[in-house]
This record gives structure tokens, C-alpha cells and sequence, in this order.
């Protein structure tokens, strides 16, 4: 059993063959930029592009509807806390020493 290929160790062909499809991909590589350069293209692969009109509608949209809910949700708050706050004034066993001191974290 030989463990050679043509005068080659086995480990030496496959770093060979290896290194012939690296070489072919820069290869290709470098034949597709310079295609790219005589059409006139750009050399740089296509990068962020400007959204179209719908995606810009979209997130006018999405941002409205956030904006609108963050403005809900603090308007339900805001009603909450003074509910409670009314209760707490108007309760029959309110007692301003005990609430405070419920409230300081003692």
C-alpha cells in the first residue's frame, strides 16, 4: 500500500488541491472586479441602499404607533397614580404616619 500520489505524499496533494481552489476563487475574484471597473460599475459590493417608498411608510408608521402607545401608556399611568392616590386620601383607615413611613422604604 503506497501512501503517495505521483512522487507526492497524500498530505501534499490535498494542500495542493487546496491551494488550487483558493487560488482559482481570487482568481475569479479578481476577474470579476475588473469586469466590473471596465463597465463602469463600482468596484465595492453593493452596500446599504436608500429604502423605498414603502419601507419609508412603514416606519413612519411603526414609529407613529410606538410614539402613540408610549403616549397611551403614560396618559393610564398618570391616571392610575391619581386614582390611587385619591383612594388613599379618601380611604376611612387613612393614616398619613403610616403611609409615609410605608412609602420611605423604612
Amino acid at each position: 500500500m503506497s501512501d503517495q500520489i505521483g512522487g507526492l505524499s497524500v498530505g501534499m496533494v490535498n494542500l495542493v488541491v487546496f491551494l488550487v481552489i483558493i487560488g482559482t476563487a481570487f482568481l475569479a475574484s479578481m476577474g470579476w472586479g475588473f469586469y466590473r471597473m471596465f463597465k463602469g460599475g463600482s468596484m465595492s459590493f453593493p452596500g446599504a441602499q436608500e429604502p423605498g417608498q414603502d419601507q419609508v411608510n412603514y416606519m413612519r408608521q411603526v414609529r407613529y404607533r410606538t410614539r402613540l402607545g408610549m403616549f397611551v401608556a403614560s396618559q393610564e399611568a398618570k391616571k392610575a397614580m391619581a386614582l390611587n392616590i385619591f383612594n388613599i386620601f379618601t380611604s376611612n383607615n387613612f393614616d398619613l404616619g403610616h403611609w409615609v413611613l410605608a412609602h420611605q422604604g423604612v
